[in-house]
């Protein structure tokens, strides 16, 4: 699934068109603006699902944004972002009508997954492919396969015990030189001697093991296209 339209509101240009840029795959269509009283416009004439917001917003203020944007679109899901913001403060934001925070600089999975969780249907920043490959612990021993791989995470069968909300690093069998990822683990279903599967998301993934798993996808894609999922 896709939403038809995003407003990314952030006073900073090149800041929200990176945000704006990042969010090609939750958006048909993406808008900036850099001020508040553009962002009520903007969001009036063309009604988006979802609002990525700055704090810093000025002219007016983003609270008083976020107030007139509740009395006039009241289902819109509107996320904030921020640079340094308190426990009291969010609490008190979300009762004015914020739905939901991310720190700056974004983390762009977590922006698709808080809009996962807000529509209740799932986006992927980036597509899945359907391989299979040996998962190894730094010691050599295989703990489990993959089903599917995307240049964010993997889906896969697990050999060995594994729990939610732990952080492995691990080798991924490519053909050649295995490329070295930590993944934290999101979700795990089943529970052995049954099958067990786990679902894991990489963890600042960049450089040279990053260019690599690009290069790896990008030559799946091309000699099975079959394989997106």
């Amino acid at each position: 699934m896709t939403l038809k339209s995003l407003l990314v509101v952030d006073p900073v240009e090149s800041v929200a068109r990176h945000i704006a840029d990042q969010c090609e795959r939750l958006a048909t269509e993406r808008r900036i603006t850099l001020d508040g009283r553009s962002a009520l416009e903007q969001a009036l004439a063309h009604a988006p699902e979802m609002i990525i917001l700055s704090l810093e917003t000025r002219n007016p203020e983003a609270l008083e944004l976020t107030h007139t944007l509740r009395q006039k679109m009241p289902e819109v899901f509107i996320l904030a972002t921020f640079r340094e913001l308190s426990v009291p403060s969010m609490e008190k934001l979300g009762k004015l009508g914020i739905d939901d925070f991310i720190a700056q600089p974004l983390d762009f999975a977590a922006v698709f997954r808080a809009a996962s969780r807000h529509f209740g249907v799932p986006f992927r920043r980036h597509d899945r492919h359907a391989v299979a490959l040996d998962i190894t612990r730094l010691d050599g021993v295989v703990i489990g396969r993959t089903r599917d791989l995307s240049l964010g995470g993997m889906l896969f069968d697990a050999f060995h015990p594994i729990n939610p909300d732990e952080s492995v690093l691990v080798d991924l069998g490519v053909p050649g030189k295995p490329i070295r990822v930590r993944c934290h683990i999101l979700a795990v279903e089943g529970q052995a001697p049954m099958s067990v599967q786990a679902r894991g998301e990489f963890d600042k993934l960049r450089g040279t093991e990053q260019k690599r798993l690009v290069d790896y996808l990008a030559t799946v894609a091309k000699n099975n296209p079959a394989s997106r999922t």
